[in-house]
């Protein structure tokens, strides 16, 4: 396989930590080939290395988004999906991990449509596994599929949409995976994402403490998932003013990212911009300006001037656009502006 410089930059990304954007470590390939009944002795030579070098593109992904890089990660989800396809594997369990990674990449540059259509490609296909085998969980894949879809909606300003369709997801997923299972925890964090967004601050805060203690019971307090909850928390005690539990939210996601992807990680990066905020409210000015600092300094070590790829990491959308620019970040649009379509 010709590996690019790009994939030259993802062999540089320490690739121990679990991707909690599909709730598990990056793919065991051999589980879920076995889980399809296929034998590797049944595949033709030029197959087998087709589906390998497909495999090694959504590890690939797998890792580029969980560590910001979206967009690249988008371009290897995509090689992956041909790949899947030409081999006449497009509804393998693998292939539907590398449409979610490609739907998700879509979703961020705004490609809203394209993003809506592999999202419900995702999930056609995931009806197809369901109940195939037990070797693999699809619970997680699915839960993501159904986000994915809240959250398109979401960004075209269908509130009503959003929660009807995470709602409905609930409904599909609890009686599946149980309502302590992550799956159902990531679509409880969405919903108070939502909630906080439309000003219903109440119900936000019931319902990410829920998706909070779910997380503690299943993977650990020490997850990136359960940092992403606190994250969202100190973001709702900002919109209502609590800026001294805000504060307590804010660092003990920062501390819990470090722990997990290093001291130097966009993720990390990514609380303290919502922490410097939280401190500037406060009168905190030195502290805040420290954290945003420290912020800018892992961006740009992480990304260094490549616009496109910061726009893609979460870092600039994490926040409200007049928070955005108090805090000195690029407008995502002007950093968008020169990407190319995936």
């Amino acid at each position: 396989m010709n590996i690019s410089r790009d994939e030259d930059r993802a062999g540089q990304i320490s690739t121990t930590v679990p991707n909690d954007a599909l709730g598990g470590d990056r793919i065991n390939m051999q589980d879920a080939r076995e889980g399809t009944g296929v034998c590797s002795a049944e595949i033709d030579p030029a197959m087998r290395s087709r589906l390998d070098e497909a495999r090694q593109f959504v590890n690939l992904a797998l890792d580029l988004q969980r560590d910001g890089w979206s967009l690249k990660s988008g371009r290897y989800a995509k090689r992956a999906v041909l790949r899947f396809e030409q081999a006449s594997r497009g509804d393998d369990y693998e292939a539907i991990v590398a449409r979610l990674c490609l739907a998700d990449s879509r979703f961020v540059r705004g490609n809203f449509a394209g993003a809506e259509t592999d999202y419900r490609h995702a999930l056609s296909s995931i009806d197809g596994l369901d109940g195939a085998s037990a070797s693999f969980d699809v619970r997680s894949v699915r839960a993501q599929a159904l986000s994915g879809l809240a959250n398109v909606a979401l960004a075209r300003g269908q509130t009503a949409d959003a929660e009807r369709q995470l709602l409905d997801a609930l409904d599909i997923i609890e009686p599946k995976a149980g309502s302590s299972h992550e799956s159902s925890a990531t679509l409880m964090d969405d919903l108070g994402t939502l909630y906080r967004q439309t000003g219903r601050y109440d119900e936000a805060e019931r319902i990410q403490h829920l998706a909070l203690t779910v997380i503690e019971e299943t993977v650990g307090i020490e997850h990136p998932q359960a940092a992403a909850i606190l994250e969202h928390l100190a973001m709702l005690e900002h919109a209502r003013g609590q800026f001294i539990v805000g504060e307590r939210f804010a660092r003990q996601a920062a501390a819990i990212q470090e722990r997990a992807f290093g001291p130097d990680h966009p993720r990390v990066a990514s609380a303290y911009v919502v922490l410097a905020l939280i401190l500037e409210k406060q009168g905190k000015l030195l502290e805040a300006t420290q954290a945003r600092q420290a912020a800018q300094l892992m961006a740009q070590r992480w990304f260094g001037d490549d616009l496109e790829a910061l726009a893609g990491s979460g870092l600039v959308t994490s926040v409200s656009p007049a928070d955005r620019r108090h805090a000195g970040w690029p407008s995502r649009s002007w950093a968008t502006r020169s990407a190319h379509a995936v």
